[in-house]
């Protein structure tokens, strides 16, 4: 009896030691696409003319593919044409994908509006983000109204963070 109790208990060990292996290694296999991100949405410009639009959509495409960024990876949001219409329509997919976190890049002087605005749209959701500012080419923010394009962008931006307030 005493050597049945012992070699049953090796067959569970063994077993055992069988499956952790084969999880081990099926984990390995899968390391590589728990890795990768699995999606990329491309949002439109905000009020830009339809043909503008997808033609700034497809050449953002264009690049990420060409930088090895798989075709089917690639998602359009065509729809949205604010910010906010881009974070609910976002939440919405997110939803609709099972999707938990998304990292959300854009230009540094849009960082505050955004910061606001999908704060809102994600409150209680339950659903994650992670605002990246891109390296925006002559970005300054400490001497910012020494070119056109960030005096622009600054005071575009406020207007823009003024009338979110007030809509929203």
């Amino acid at each position: 009896m005493p050597a049945r109790k012992y070699l049953k208990k090796i067959r569970w060990l063994a077993a055992g030691v069988l499956l952790g292996v084969v999880a081990l290694f099926v984990c390995i296999l899968g390391a590589g696409h728990f890795l990768v991100a699995p999606k990329v949405l491309l949002t439109g410009l905000e009020g830009g003319h339809s043909k503008t639009r997808n033609a700034y959509l497809n050449w953002r495409a264009r690049y990420l593919i060409d930088e090895g960024v798989p075709e089917s990876a690639v998602l359009f949001d065509r729809r949205s044409a604010s910010s906010w219409e881009e974070a609910v329509n976002t939440l919405r997919l997110m939803q609709s994908m099972k999707l938990e976190r998304v990292l959300v890049v854009s230009d540094p002087p849009h960082m505050r509006r955004l910061l606001w605005v999908w704060a809102r749209v994600f409150a209680g959701s339950g659903k994650a983000y992670t605002l990246v500012a891109s390296d925006m080419e002559g970005w300054d923010a400490t001497d910012w109204w020494r070119t056109s394009r960030n005096a622009q962008s600054v005071f575009g931006e406020l207007i823009k963070l003024g009338y979110y307030l007030v809509q929203y």
